[in-house]
């Protein structure tokens, strides 16, 4: 038995040994009518999202698949992949049929991406090699965000906080449709204003969607442009515009500073309001020191343009949202 590699995956092609039935002259039609051939093949899951079968992605195993008639039917043969991903339809009538995949074998989070070469033509003593993509599905944020837990997706946008800014593994990116946060990211060269294909797990952090476990694959480079932030009330930034705005970039701007206070975890904050309600603006721990905003009681009275991503402002779900500022460009304090 031989094998073609493709792509660093072993996929097992030479299979005439298992076949005795072949073409053979029989009567006037030349061909016995249960000469037979084989279908073997590869089902392969698409681990970041572009089509392609590389090295990087791997097999799929438990997955049936099914020989149908060429206008469809009853399922006429299957076989299940292994743990290569790989399967063998022995003794397969010669003729021409439709391959598909049983979805109940494909579980809840991976989807049938294509079928290469679904018409499938059976010839005596030879093996029809067929292949089966698998991947994650692509969800805009506002549909991650209602993913049901664990589930496994892929996420597009771009990237409005690069990883490690809040020194932790974590990244915020945005679509057309919103915002969605990423924790426990693997480390990542990527950059702000990049597009990205995020892949995680669905899971709830602070009482709001998040993705877990995430992987990022570039898209295309943004060069260092970030995306522009939504301009916001303060009411509506400490409420996340009722958490539409959760995880996204925003604005506030000519805020009062009210008052300076410092969280549970050190970090200073400035406390402002632009008349329509107060906002927390969190000076986060592990950035280096903001130049734009003076220190101490003095900045109390100065108005305070601020950008930066609304995260909860604790742990346990309270309605409460704060700005945590990127960087020291984020912020400028002026005299009203």
């Amino acid at each position: 038995m031989s094998s073609v590699r493709t792509a660093g995956i072993v996929l097992v092609t030479g299979l005439a040994a298992v076949f005795s039935a072949g073409c053979q002259e029989s009567g006037d039609d030349g061909v016995r009518v249960d000469a037979t051939g084989a279908v073997a093949g590869l089902a392969w899951i698409d681990r970041n999202g572009n089509g392609t079968l590389e090295g990087t992605d791997g097999p799929a195993a438990d997955i049936r698949v099914e020989l149908r008639g060429p206008h469809g039917g009853p399922a006429l043969y299957t076989a299940e992949t292994d743990a290569a991903g790989e399967f063998l339809v022995p003794d397969v009538l010669v003729g021409d049929y439709r391959a598909s995949v049983d979805g109940a074998t494909v579980g809840d989070s991976l989807r049938v991406l294509r079928v290469d070469s679904a018409a499938v033509t059976v010839v005596p003593e030879d093996t029809a090699v067929l292949l089966v993509a698998l991947s994650y599905p692509v969800l805009t944020t506002d549909s991650a965000r209602l993913a049901p837990a664990e589930a496994r997706l892929f996420v597009e946008g771009r990237i409005l906080v690069e990883w490690g800014t809040y020194g932790d593994p974590s990244i915020h990116v945005r679509d057309s449709t919103g915002a969605i946060r990423a924790v426990r990211v693997q480390p990542t060269g990527t950059e702000r204003g990049d597009s990205v294909r995020l892949l995680g797990a669905a899971t709830v952090q602070a009482g709001q969607p998040v993705l877990k476990d995430a992987v990022v694959f570039l898209i295309s480079t943004g060069v260092g442009e970030s995306p522009p932030p939504v301009d916001v009330s303060t009411a509506d930034a400490a409420t996340a515009g009722a958490g539409a705005l959760d995880a996204d970039l925003v604005r506030v701007t000519g805020a009062v500073i009210q008052d300076t206070v410092r969280n549970a975890l050190g970090e200073p904050v400035l406390r402002v309001d632009d008349g329509s309600g107060v906002v927390d603006v969190v000076f986060d721990r592990d950035i280096p020191l903001f130049v734009n905003v003076p220190a101490g009681e003095e900045v109390i009275g100065l108005l305070l343009d601020a950008t930066g991503i609304l995260m909860p402002a604790s742990t346990e779900p309270d309605g409460r949202w704060v700005i945590k500022p990127r960087d020291n460009a984020d912020l400028t304090a002026r005299s009203p």
